[in-house]
């Protein structure tokens, strides 16, 4: 099959990508509209739609041991790279004018994908970004002058908690070295579930948030967060939350804990944190 000569290509289909494109950007502007009116995004989006969709998209991709974002990336990025040979090969000898054109073809298409990662970006997750913040959400009254005493109290009882629980694992104060055997990213993730269950109502989440998602995947995805500098991802548009699994053991359920909040509609990182 011969690849189709890129002057041939109808006015409308050249630009078509520009046009999402411009559409994504849209999209984009009417999303940062929407903060001002974080009611609406609450009673329309987050009430019920965005937890399903992302649950939905949990489930769909957790059945893979590998980060199914990771392998679509790799896939769209391989594609992109062997056409841009190809159509370089099939125009060797062609005029300048004929390259130009191919040029504003390229550009047309990677216009497209990057309008359509737009487009689908606010329906998925991103709206959630709209929302009133969390503390505001919880009625807890922002700028309210937090008591020292409040504080020491809080700093102790999470001590106390976190040195029993240490306690019941181990059976004793202090074996010597790091916790470990926690980095296992399924009963990671099983474990955390329960956890969900006591909180999400009292942050006042969909009860979908306290059900089963898909679990954290580390496969094929720790040299990207790696290299990146951070420790875990949550990509919307395959509904899985990622985590490096070169970090300490002791840090992998609070990292996975993160990206489970981002999953379930907690778009801040300080909120996810």
């Amino acid at each position: 099959m011969t690849e189709p000569d890129p002057s041939h290509r109808s006015g409308r289909s050249r630009w078509r990508g520009f046009i999402v494109l411009g559409l994504g950007v849209l999209v984009s502007l009417g999303a940062m509209v929407l903060t001002r009116y974080p009611g609406i995004v609450e009673r329309t989006y987050a009430a019920e739609v965005g937890p399903r969709i992302a649950r939905g998209l949990s489930l769909l991709t957790g059945w893979a041991p590998f980060s199914v974002a990771m392998l679509l990336a790799f896939a769209l990025a391989t594609g992109l790279v062997f056409r841009w040979v190809l159509v370089a090969f099939r125009l060797r000898g062609r005029g300048a004018s004929t390259w130009r054109l191919a040029l504003v073809e390229e550009a047309n298409r990677i216009a497209g994908i990057a309008g359509g990662l737009l487009l689908f970006f606010y329906p998925l997750w991103g709206l959630n970004y709209a929302r009133a913040p969390l503390d505001e959400r919880l009625g807890m009254g922002v700028g309210q002058v937090i008591e020292s005493e409040a504080l020491i109290s809080l700093s102790r009882l999470a001590a106390e908690q976190t040195n029993g629980a240490y306690l019941a694992l181990h059976g004793v104060e202090d074996l010597g070295e790091p916790t470990r055997g926690f980095a296992d990213p399924v009963a990671t993730s099983r474990a955390l579930e329960s956890g969900w269950a006591r909180v999400a109502p009292a942050l006042g989440m969909h009860p979908v948030a306290t059900l089963g998602y898909g679990p954290v995947k580390t496969t094929g995805v720790t040299w990207f967060v790696d290299a990146l500098d951070i420790a875990g991802i949550y990509v919307p548009y395959t509904g899985e939350a990622h985590a490096s699994g070169a970090q300490p053991d002791l840090s992998f359920p609070a990292v996975t804990a993160h990206e489970q909040a981002h999953q379930r509609g907690l778009a801040r990182e300080n909120e996810a944190t």
